[in-house]
C-alpha cells in the first residue's frame, strides 16, 4: 500500500490561521480526518458529507472561488439529484480509503460509485437546464474516482490500460457537457472553462523544447503512414501545448486535463496498441501529472512515474534517447538495458 499524505497548506484555508505554522495545519487536518473513519453504521453517511465539505472539497478545487462551488453549492445540488450525492458519497469514500486504508472504506467507495453510475445512466438521455450543473459536477468528480482508485487496493490491471480508460472517460464525458455547457451558470462555477494559453509563442525551458523536437523528429522519420503522422503531429502539439498551460498556470489542476480530452482518435488507438511512438508521447504527458503531484494533489500522486514505469516496459532500448527527459523527470534510476551508465542524462 502506498504512503499517501492528505497536505493542505495552511496559507490555502480559513482554518489554517488557528494554527501557528504549516507543519501543525497539516498534522491537525490528519488527525480531524481520521475521526471521520467510516464505522459501518448508520452515521456513516454524515460523516462522509462532513468530510466532503470539511477536508475533500479541497483536494478538488483550484481556487479560493471554487471552494465555494465545492464547499455550498455543489452539496446543496446533491439533495436534489440521487446521481450526485451517490458520486460525493462515493469519492469521500475513496479519499478516505487513500489516507485511511481499510476495506470499509474500498467498499464504501465501490458501493455508492456503483450508485452513482447506475442512477446517472438513466438521466444521461434527458439532461437539461434543471439538472446540468449536477451532470457538470458529476462529470467533475467521476475521474478522480478513476485516478484515486490506482492509489488504493481497489486497483485493476495495468497502469497503462488505467490512464488509457481516463482518456477514454474524459472523452466521453466532455462530449456529453458539450452539448449543453450554455446551461452552466459561470458564477457558480468560476473554474468550469479549460485553462487556455494566453502567449502561445512564449519560448519553454530548453530542456523541455529539446525533448519535444526529438520526438517530432522521430515521428517525421519513423512514421511512415501520412494520416498516422499527422495525427502524432497534433498529439506532440498538444503536448507542448500543455506544458506550456503548466508555465502559464503552475499548479492549476485542470492544465492536465486538454491532452487526454483533445488528443487525435488515431494517437489513442495507437496507445491502445502500446505503439512506441504513442508511448514516447504518453510518457512525456506523465510529468505533467507527476508535477501536478509535486504540486500537492492528492489524486495524481505516484501516477507520472507508474506510468513511466509502465512505458519502459513496452518500449525497447531503441527509444532510450526518447525517454531521457521523463525519466530525469521523475528521478527514475533505470538499472536496465535501456539506460547506458556512462551516458547522462540532459537537463
Amino acid at each position: 500500500m502506498r504512503d499517501i499524505s492528505f497536505v493542505v497548506k495552511a496559507s490555502d484555508h480559513p482554518r489554517g490561521a488557528l494554527f501557528a505554522n504549516a507543519s501543525a495545519y497539516e498534522n491537525a487536518t490528519i488527525h480531524f480526518s481520521s475521526k471521520y473513519r467510516l464505522q459501518g453504521d448508520s452515521n456513516d453517511q454524515a460523516r462522509l458529507l462532513h468530510h466532503f465539505v470539511m477536508f475533500t472539497c479541497e483536494t478538488i478545487s483550484d481556487t479560493k472561488a471554487s471552494i465555494v462551488t465545492w464547499r455550498e453549492i455543489i452539496p446543496a445540488l446533491a439533495f436534489e439529484h440521487d446521481f450526485l450525492l451517490s458520486t460525493i458519497l462515493a469519492v469521500t469514500s475513496l479519499h478516505l480509503a487513500i489516507i485511511h486504508p481499510s476495506e470499509e472504506h474500498n467498499n464504501a467507495a465501490l458501493r455508492y460509485h456503483t450508485a452513482a453510475l447506475v442512477d446517472f445512466r438513466h438521466k444521461l438521455h434527458a439532461i437539461n437546464a434543471k439538472n446540468f450543473s449536477a451532470a457538470f459536477a458529476f462529470a467533475c468528480m467521476i475521474p478522480l474516482f478513476s485516478f484515486g482508485k490506482h492509489l488504493t487496493s481497489l486497483r485493476r490491471g495495468d497502469t497503462t490500460s488505467e490512464i488509457i480508460e481516463i482518456f477514454d472517460l474524459l472523452r466521453g464525458i466532455s462530449i456529453v457537457l458539450k452539448t449543453g455547457s450554455h446551461w452552466l451558470d459561470k458564477q457558480q462555477f468560476p473554474d468550469a472553462d479549460l485553462p487556455t494559453v494566453r502567449n502561445p509563442s512564449a519560448p519553454l525551458p530548453n530542456s523541455i523544447e529539446s525533448t519535444i523536437s526529438l520526438l517530432s523528429m522521430r515521428n517525421n522519420t519513423l512514421t511512415a503512414d501520412a494520416t498516422l503522422k499527422a495525427s502524432y503531429a497534433a498529439a506532440i502539439g498538444l503536448l507542448r501545448y500543455s506544458f506550456q498551460l503548466s508555465q502559464e498556470h503552475p499548479g492549476k489542476k485542470l492544465i492536465v486535463m486538454p491532452f487526454p480530452i483533445l488528443a487525435p482518435k488515431d494517437y489513442v488507438q495507437e496507445l491502445k496498441a502500446k505503439k512506441p511512438m504513442a508511448m514516447a508521447i504518453l510518457a512525456h504527458y506523465a510529468v505533467l501529472l507527476h508535477w501536478q503531484a509535486g504540486a500537492g494533489s492528492l489524486w495524481l500522486q505516484s501516477w507520472g512515474k507508474d506510468i513511466i514505469d509502465a512505458v519502459r516496459e513496452n518500449i525497447d532500448e531503441g527509444w532510450v534517447d526518447s525517454m531521457q527527459w521523463p525519466l530525469e523527470q521523475v528521478s527514475v534510476v533505470d538499472d536496465l538495458s535501456m539506460t547506458d551508465p556512462a551516458q547522462t542524462i540532459g537537463t
